[in-house]
């Protein structure tokens, strides 16, 4: 699946180099050395291993500290014959599964140039102006406060669900 919309940042007229790197990025598909490489080797803030540290776990989630925000990333443990878990996906280690980015400076939900319409929304009932956005098909979520983009998720489709290590082991 890729990442694929259109932004423009009113104020410079340009993408911001967050959307831009996103852009290029696959779920089930692009590897942490890619990613790494991609956001200039970004400063790594907390991991955590689920595979390692809980029973049945699958799954290392590492945060990020990049010039434009935070980007954390679900990356697999392995595939499912390996792991030996019901839990998670049938790929590759260091392969991206989910991420999502939380910009340093929210930006207009009108430049991420998808039609909410196709979106699914719920409204966030004890936070004022709040909305939780989200496109199955395209396995995207976007959180949104204010009209503003806070962050932006990707991560499984409804496709990608013959990869749930639960379809796949016996």
């Amino acid at each position: 699946m890729y990442i694929s919309f259109l932004a423009v940042n009113p104020i410079y007229g340009k993408e911001p180099d967050w959307l831009i790197k996103l852009k290029k990025l696959e779920v089930f598909k692009s590897t942490k050395t890619e990613i790494e490489k991609m956001f200039d080797h970004p400063e790594i803030i907390e991991t955590y291993n689920s595979a390692e540290k809980e029973k049945n776990g699958w799954g290392e989630i590492i945060k990020y500290k990049t010039k434009d925000g935070m980007l954390k990333i679900e990356y697999s443990t392995g595939k499912c014959s390996e792991t030996k878990s019901i839990l998670g996906y049938d790929v590759e280690k260091d392969v991206a599964v989910e991420l999502t980015f939380y910009p340093h400076k929210p930006i207009p939900f009108n430049d991420l140039g998808y039609d909410l319409k196709k979106f699914k929304y719920i409204s966030v009932s004890d936070m004022w102006e709040t909305y939780i956005f989200s496109n199955e098909e395209l396995g995207v979520r976007i959180f949104i406060v204010d009209k503003r983009v806070e962050n932006i998720s990707f991560g499984f489709t409804d496709k990608s669900k013959k990869l749930y290590c639960k379809n796949t082991v016996k």
